[in-house]
């Protein structure tokens, strides 16, 4: 009797697992983290005293300064291209990581006519597992886009850039870097021209940083129902 007890009682807090427990064991079965990871894609302009180089510089320094190696979820990984006038950088971390690297870049002297491309929210997988930069990258095209709108454009530099982050992410540091110095018979196909990046920071219908930061931190107020049917209205007076 005592061991159906005890194996009754065993049985009965199996099956009493708490939904904080259930969300955790779903996202170790697909390998998810426990914090959402967000995805952005900006492209900007080199400011008047700066060159290529100093701006990958100044990414470079703030994106590995960000995170701790304890919290993988707060780590920026991505990748940034730099082109005769323009650059174009996707990049993915956490809420606070990218709130941090906004503001460093809403302060920055090195660059210019920020403009953002796209911003996802819980990406679930990272496409990027490092940080990577290539300077010096000329990608001459003659391919402006005619658009009606400019959602086209930016679909395209995104998708863009999450191909190259597919065929780079499975390979080693060394060898993505060899791939990146060698883009014009490995990588053609996925490389963002310098036109389209060019255009993206030319047009205006594109969010500037400025803008997006005042939308992407301000605080969001949910309506209850509660407050939209109390107090009711008054009675009608016929």
């Amino acid at each position: 009797a005592c061991a159906i007890t005890m194996a009754s009682s065993n049985v009965t807090s199996a099956q009493r697992a708490s939904l904080h427990t259930v969300g955790l064991a779903r996202l170790e079965r697909t390998n998810r983290p426990r914090l959402p990871i967000n995805r952005m894609c900006f492209v900007g302009a080199l400011a008047e005293k700066s060159d290529a180089a100093g701006v990958a510089d100044f990414l470079d320094k703030k994106v590995r300064s960000l995170g701790d190696a304890a919290d993988t979820t707060s780590i920026v990984t991505g990748l940034l291209l730099l082109q005769p006038s323009a650059w174009i950088a996707i990049v993915e971390g956490s809420l606070a990581s990218l709130s941090d690297l906004l503001r460093a870049m809403q302060s920055s002297s090195a660059i210019c006519g920020v403009k953002v491309v796209c911003c996802m929210d819980d990406i679930g997988l990272r496409t990027f597992s490092r940080w990577s930069s290539k300077t010096n990258l000329d990608v001459p095209r003659s391919n402006y886009m005619d658009l009606d709108s400019c959602s086209p454009l930016l679909s395209d530099l995104t998708i863009s850039m999450l191909k190259l982050g597919h065929a780079l992410d499975p390979l080693t540091k060394e060898e993505a870097s060899a791939a990146l110095d060698s883009w014009e018979t490995r990588l053609a196909d996925m490389m963002p021209s310098n036109e389209r990046v060019q255009q993206a920071v030319e047009l205006s219908e594109v969010p500037s940083l400025a803008d997006f930061i005042a939308i992407y931190e301000k605080p969001k107020e949910f309506p209850l129902i509660s407050d939209q049917v109390w107090p009711p209205n008054k009675p009608l007076v016929y």
